[in-house]
């Protein structure tokens, strides 16, 4: 289990061409720490729940369901969008 935080950030001023968005998502692992571990060790996959907080996160509740759209699809289908 995990509690995360998404976070949606933009320069402060708009100086030409190099304007961008950077969505940073944060994850903290509050439970299993030894079954990541041990999945990191043999390269096997591990499922997280992770819960995201939209009191604090700075993201919009847009932005959240829009990470949440997109994480829920494969990684195949997400590359394709991008």
């Amino acid at each position: 289990m995990a509690y995360s935080l998404l976070d949606v950030l933009q320069p402060a001023m708009d100086e030409g061409e190099d304007y961008y968005e950077h969505w940073v998502l944060t994850r903290f692992l509050l439970d299993g720490h030894h079954e990541a571990e041990a999945a990191a060790a043999t390269g096997q996959p591990v499922r997280l729940l992770c819960l995201v907080d939209e009191t604090i996160s700075i993201a919009s509740p847009d932005e959240v369901d829009t990470m949440v759209r997109t994480r829920s699809q494969t990684p195949t289908a997400r590359a394709a969008t991008h």
